[in-house]
């Protein structure tokens, strides 16, 4: 991973260094589960399920996620609307969705963006 990609995913609020870390320093394998999580469903998932416990589990698994790779706004969100299903406020939970998915598609524009392609798979 370059440094000018690092510093790119870590000004956009990516803990980047952290992460790296926690995978044994292991840059590549973080780049791979970058490119990995371009393939997640769950955002998607949430934005058309209304079932409050199929939502708490794409919520969760984001939320797994997204701490796992340093997505710290995305990580809120999600722990935000975990808690929130689980205290019996779905209603107020699935108002964070358009959120959450808005937060998922600007790390996924982020991580294409710092591999040097735009988001539709053109060069920049």
């Amino acid at each position: 991973m370059t440094e000018e990609r690092k510093q790119a995913l870590m000004h956009s609020g990516i803990a980047v260094h952290e992460c790296i870390a926690r995978l044994g320093g292991n840059e590549r394998l973080y780049e791979r589960v970058l490119s990995t999580y371009l393939r997640d469903t769950n955002a998607e998932s949430l934005e058309k399920d209304s079932d409050p416990q199929d939502a708490l589990l794409h919520a969760h698994s984001l939320k797994g996620v997204s701490a796992s790779l340093g997505f710290t706004a995305l990580h809120e969100l999600t722990d935000r609307m975990c808690t929130l299903i689980r205290s019996d406020r779905a209603d107020e939970a699935f108002t964070l969705v358009p959120d959450v998915i808005a937060e998922h598609r600007r790390i996924c524009s982020l991580i294409e963006e710092s591999k040097g392609q735009a988001p539709d798979g053109t060069s920049p």
